[in-house]
């Protein structure tokens, strides 16, 4: 019977650690690397002639994704817009823009509801994306970039944010439930094989 016990809690030690792995928050560590521009000048000039659309907008709404399982630095945050002006790309008034959740996967994580930003975005899959990489900052922090910019235009009317982003959880599930059928599979095997001798 100890020889059980002592199973179990191997069993149940092996398959709450990597739990309490996907449950821990561990302090994020710098991965990403930007290569700085020459000077404003040229940033201005390369992102007008890279990115597909570059606004003004006040944040109206940051919905981060709340998985309670498996996080990454990497998962998408979806930001809200009311645009003000354009310089690139047919931006309608409202707009969605995403970005990494965290600095360390080169995402902006400074977007707070109700300031206004300069937007400098890229499309990917389909979404508007931007990044600590890119021109995007506070817009009392863009003095110089909107002069070189110049007049802006204003948006297209309408845009539709649609419904607040909601991550899939089905990935991190998954892997939970694999772990947890193996580990109740393996102990019924180990009490069958005890039960005959």
């Amino acid at each position: 019977m100890k020889r059980i016990q002592k199973l179990l809690f191997l069993l149940t030690s092996l398959t709450l650690l990597p739990l309490a792995g996907f449950l821990a928050n561990p302090a994020s560590v710098s991965a990403c690397s930007c290569v700085a521009p020459a000077s404003v000048a040229q940033q201005v000039k390369d992102e007008l002639g890279r990115k597909t659309a570059i606004f003004v907008g006040k944040v109206t709404a940051v919905a981060t994704p709340t998985r309670p399982l498996m996080r990454s630095s990497a998962d998408p945050v979806k930001v809200n817009f009311t645009v003000s002006s354009v310089w690139k790309g047919d931006v309608k008034r409202g707009t969605a823009v995403y970005t990494a959740m965290s600095s360390a996967s080169c995402g902006y994580d400074n977007f707070i509801v109700g300031e206004e930003y300069l937007v400098s975005a890229y499309t990917h899959e389909g979404q508007l994306k931007t990044g600590i990489c890119e021109m995007t900052r506070p817009l009392s922090l863009a003095t110089e970039e909107l002069k070189l910019l110049g007049s802006g235009l204003p948006p297209i009317p309408g845009g539709d944010l649609g419904p607040k982003f909601k991550p899939s959880y089905i990935s991190g599930a998954l892997v939970m439930a694999a772990i947890l059928i193996t580990a109740a599979g393996w102990i019924s095997i180990q009490m069958r094989r005890s039960r005959r001798k």
